[in-house]
């Protein structure tokens, strides 16, 4: 968090894959503050998102709004 030297409330987290990692780190990034948005390929995994209340794009739109991306 301090390597970043940017503040991350308010900012837009974009999470590449909704894994049991990617469920910690979207879970931690939307404590902080941010706007996550996730990236997914998998349908089940996808509305597994949705049904969390997280926004769920493809990569290539994810890619205009994100400040931060995680993969």
């Amino acid at each position: 968090m301090r390597v970043t030297n940017r503040l991350f409330c308010g900012s837009v987290f974009v999470v590449a894959g909704y894994s049991w990692r990617g469920r910690g780190v979207v879970r931690r990034a939307q404590g902080m503050g941010a706007k996550v948005v996730v990236t997914e390929v998998d349908a089940v995994k996808a509305l597994e998102a949705v049904m969390d209340g997280f926004r769920v794009t493809p990569m290539s739109q994810a890619a205009t709004i994100g400040n931060f991306f995680i993969t």
